[in-house]
């Protein structure tokens, strides 16, 4: 037989932890905290459920609530990247039943690279060069389409076809699927990719130390970073894509920032933040302009 906490139907755990945490209380408040209301708890997942209350304290002001701490969790830096929070645990159906607006950067690895690309580099086609990527970050339409074509005509589902593009956007060279419009994707994303990082690496250097230190790659130290043209081998290409992640994030970030400076209970979430604020996307889009200089779109 199944430990009764296996079965949702077998105990009523919004009882429980209410009689849990009302027998004390917390007089810890913190920046890196939110609220989070005990008769919310009955609606998660039992994963999703012991993930918040593994970080979780009652709350001496109101014996409903619990205080769930927001503080990253992993081992990388998160002041030059992002930060993996208990909420990275929940589904996004979970962080909007606790009463969060997910505020996306919309194709943020792309925008920021071209944002870059736009700062830094002189070549007069640079947009021509990489016209599929360009039109599927920015125009919306143009990417709904483009997922649905492919999905359509090699009959797999839409899902299955985001996943792919994300993964060569972020590296990935090769792939079972076989469509032109996958493989030109994938060329120009790897060409994207590789100059960024010789932007980076020339104008940036303090910032493609952060990226190198972060992705914990044991590289030669004569890797060429300048030359986009060179061959690489697969080990060589997939260790560079770390290093781009952390170049891509450590700008994100600052996006992220900005959008956090517009609320006071915003959590970091990948490409993301959460709030129970309303704010228009044009609020936010216009204060990541004026403090980051990226011109980007929220979802």
């Amino acid at each position: 037989m199944h430990p009764t906490i296996c079965s949702r139907a077998s105990v009523n755990l919004k009882e429980q932890f209410k009689s849990l945490f009302s027998v004390s209380s917390s007089n810890i408040t913190s920046p890196y905290q939110t609220s989070v209301s005990i008769d919310m708890l009955d609606e998660l997942s039992i994963p999703s459920l012991f993930a918040l209350l593994s970080h979780a304290s009652p709350s001496y002001i109101d014996a409903g609530q619990l205080l769930v701490s927001t503080r990253h969790l992993a081992s990388t830096d998160e002041s030059d990247g992002r930060s993996y929070n208990v909420f990275t645990r929940l589904s996004s159906s979970e962080r909007k039943l606790l009463g969060y607006y997910n505020y996306d950067i919309s194709s943020c690895l792309q925008i920021v690279s071209f944002g870059l690309l736009y700062r830094y580099s002189s070549n007069p086609e640079l947009f021509s060069d990489y016209c599929l990527v360009f039109n599927y970050a920015w125009d919306t339409d143009f990417k709904r389409s483009f997922r649905q074509q492919i999905s359509n005509d090699i009959v797999i589902d839409e899902s299955d076809v985001k996943k792919e593009l994300t993964a060569f956007a972020n590296g990935k060279r090769n792939s079972h699927l076989e469509h032109p419009m996958l493989e030109m994707f994938q060329q120009q994303s790897d060409r994207l990719r590789r100059e960024v990082l010789a932007l980076i690496f020339t104008y940036e250097p303090d910032v493609f130390a952060i990226a190198l230190s972060q992705s914990r790659k044991d590289l030669p130290d004569n890797v060429n970073w300048i030359d986009i043209e060179a061959p690489e081998e697969p080990a060589l290409a997939y260790a560079k894509s770390s290093v781009f992640f952390f170049v891509w994030t450590y700008y994100e970030k600052q996006i992220r920032d900005a959008m956090l400076s517009l609320v006071d209970d915003g959590i970091p979430l990948h490409d993301a933040i959460y709030s129970r604020r309303i704010v228009s996307p044009d609020t936010f889009e216009k204060a990541i302009f004026d403090q980051t200089g990226f011109e980007v779109k929220i979802a």
